[in-house]
């Protein structure tokens, strides 16, 4: 189960982040994120799609897929 005080803390901060930085910045820092609040997550990744194409913007725990 969730923890939720840990849960709205996390989102706190990210949207912190996103009112702050550079989008393409903060995509690696929501990904950790979500890697430590997901029960059992080690690795993941996250894609943007550009037009008919999906980027990769962040990875954790897999080979460097940038």
């Amino acid at each position: 189960m969730y923890d939720g005080k840990r849960l709205l803390q996390t989102v706190l901060n990210l949207t912190g982040k996103l009112l702050g930085e550079n989008v393409e910045n903060v995509y690696q820092d929501i990904l950790q994120s979500a890697i430590e609040i997901v029960p059992g997550a080690q690795a993941g990744s996250v894609l943007v799609r550009e037009r008919d194409r999906f980027n990769y913007v962040a990875a954790v725990g897999l080979e460097d897929v940038r």
